[in-house]
């Protein structure tokens, strides 16, 4: 249902990075991350049927005139009895059944809570230090437990004219995810190869690159990985993920991550997730919303805010093309900030949504943030009028 996309890769000045295998260096400065508008499916990995947990294969590839050797280590990780009973798929956000309807209270972060939670399919994220000269992306599937990767560095020579560049990629296969508490699941690397290759020379920024293979830093050596939702309570993420992701939060003075997570814990890395979520909400005061009051419309659908003297509070109804009816829905503001609101609740087919209401520029924007509705399994963007 999301928008996903790897950032670009915007390298700039002389910076000096060290070895692949030691910590890029560079101040994290805040640097707000483009939303993806594009996904990709994780490569696949071939089963091996070999005994030994480290195989070693060839292939040869062709850059520009010159052969380049390039080899994957495939590497088996062994599991404990007990960790074999993991489920070999998780249920996601695609899997098919009747939906069950999540009941939320005051706070929309209890979607995350509710036991018929269902993870997204797909996720894209990034491993930043806030500097523009190296990224190590990631992307992974819920379902079909397929990972991979890459690290890539690009430094300007001292003559400045040439870059000398570090390039690690990986692909691999996850276990099932196992939902851990209210806030994370966990699950474990059961195969992941790492491509390596000889040293080669390209072109880079309209200058020549010497290219090197290493190990994707970030993602060097992983075991046990475990994915924070949402509404993880700052105080319960390791802090080594944290320091990585903090600054890349919406809202970085919120008690919770509003956001996905990705920790690595034998790589000590947090990689920070592309999915729309929803930071933290307040109960709407009277004199924000006298604004927002009235009938938005669109020929996808429309939105009508008003006040409801039986429940002595603001409500929502919100209709789309091809989706259930969604009335009385509860509306929140973000915590300082009336220019976004959140509506959730439920149909009453019993599905569930939470929509973000917006303005920006003057222009009012519908979306869905999460659901359980199918007609949801993309996301929507609505750009409705105000008609009264």
């Amino acid at each position: 249902m999301k928008k996903t996309a790897i950032l670009a890769l915007i390298l700039s000045g002389a910076v000096l990075l060290p070895a692949c295998k030691k910590e890029p260096t560079g101040t994290r400065t805040t640097r707000k991350t483009e939303k993806p508008t594009s996904q990709e499916e994780t490569e696949d990995t071939s089963d091996s049927d070999e005994d030994e947990e480290t195989t070693t294969t060839a292939e040869s590839t062709e850059e520009s005139t010159e052969a380049t050797a390039e080899t994957t280590t495939e590497v088996e990780t062994t599991t404990t009895e007990s960790e074999s009973e993991a489920p070999e798929s998780t249920p996601t956000s695609e899997t098919t059944e009747e939906a069950k309807p999540i009941i939320l209270g005051d706070d929309p972060m209890d979607y995350y809570k509710d036991p018929s939670y269902r993870l997204p399919v797909q996720f894209q994220g990034v491993l930043s230090g806030g500097t523009v000269s190296w990224e190590t992306s990631i992307m992974f599937g819920t379902g079909n437990g397929k990972i991979s990767g890459k690290y890539e560095s690009a430094v300007l020579t001292a003559d400045m004219d040439a870059y000398d560049i570090q390039r690690g990629e990986f692909t691999g296969l996850i276990t099932g995810f196992v939902r851990e508490n209210d806030y994370s699941y966990k699950t474990r690397i059961e195969k992941i190869s790492f491509l390596d290759f000889d040293d080669k020379e390209e072109e880079f920024m309209n200058l020549p690159a010497h290219v090197k293979s290493c190990k994707p830093y970030g993602f060097e050596n992983p075991d046990e990985l475990i994915l924070y939702l949402p509404n993880t309570p700052k105080d319960k993420i390791a802090k080594d993920a944290l320091g990585w992701v903090e600054f890349f939060l919406k809202a970085p003075e919120s008690n919770v991550l509003g956001a996905y997570v990705l920790y690595s814990p034998n790589d000590e890395t947090g990689f920070i997730l592309y999915h729309d979520t929803f930071p933290e909400t307040e109960k709407t005061k009277k004199d924000d919303m006298d604004g927002w009051l009235g009938k938005y419309a669109a020929d996808e659908g429309s939105v009508e805010i008003f006040y409801d003297d039986a429940a002595k509070d603001f409500k929502a109804n919100v209709h789309v093309a091809g989706a259930d009816e969604y009335n009385g829905l509860t509306v929140r503001q973000y915590a300082g900030d009336p220019s976004s609101l959140v509506l959730y609740g439920n149909s009453e087919a019993g599905t569930t949504v939470i929509f973000a209401l917006s303005v920006g520029d003057g222009t009012v924007c519908l979306s869905v943030y999460e659901s359980n509705d199918p007609a949801f399994n993309e996301n929507i963007f609505i750009y409705p009028h105000k008609v009264s």
